[in-house]
């Protein structure tokens, strides 16, 4: 057995290594002001409300690109696909001019989309909260794009993939995105004649909280 640790007794090390048990996806968030762009990685991203549709990210306020995002109307969390490593570790580092030669397309405000990615949503910044040393950034979705390719994966410090879980021989127990694939192809329940994209940005969020409550 493990034995239990103190936070406020260990050292960051040690409590990043703990919190990096939790696998995330990796998005590049960016954003536009007054014709200065800015894009970072982050793994800190969280669907927060379906009703109205709000997300979370958090940013260091360390971050050269702090300012930018507390100004900017609008950011875009562009979801990083399996094969986008490239895009992650670019927006990580140093690089001078981190959109250079890079296929944009400009969203609400000026937020910036990057090409082949798993998904992404345009968001009005909604809310900025003190979070100890970072800034938890709300911002509600107004427009998403749902590719369907899988997802770059974060976990203990190192990128992996997603590989589905052995279904169970028990059709009653069929994992929940099993029985959601299969509710959304029922017309006779409660709620399919909703407009289809409202219909899809519920079922974007829920998949992201559920993975969050996992």
């Amino acid at each position: 057995m493990t034995t239990a640790i103190a936070a406020s007794t260990t050292d960051t090390r040690t409590l990043r290594r703990a919190l990096g048990n939790f696998a995330t996806g990796i998005t590049v968030i960016t954003a536009q002001h007054e014709g200065v762009r800015a894009g970072v990685t982050a793994n800190s991203f969280s669907s927060v409300s379906l009703d109205p549709p709000l997300v979370l990210w958090c940013l260091d306020k360390r971050s050269g690109s702090a300012r930018l995002f507390q100004q900017a109307s609008h950011f875009a969390i562009n979801i990083l696909a399996v094969d986008q490593i490239g895009l992650s570790k670019r927006f990580a580092g140093g690089q001078e001019d981190r959109f250079a030669e890079l296929a944009l397309q400009e969203g609400l405000g000026g937020c910036l989309l990057l090409e082949h990615t798993s998904a992404s949503f345009q968001c009005a910044r909604h809310q900025i909260l003190d979070g100890g040393d970072h800034w938890i950034l709300l911002g509600r979705v107004e427009v998403f794009e749902d590719h369907g390719r899988a997802p770059l994966v974060y976990h203990q410090g190192a990128y992996s993939l997603v590989q589905p879980h052995p279904a169970p021989s028990s059709p009653s127990q069929y994992p929940a995105k099993h029985v959601a694939a299969r509710r959304r192809e029922d017309p006779r329940r409660p709620g399919a004649q909703q407009p289809r994209q409202r219909q899809a940005l519920k079922e974007a969020l829920s998949s992201l909280m559920a993975t969050a409550r996992t």
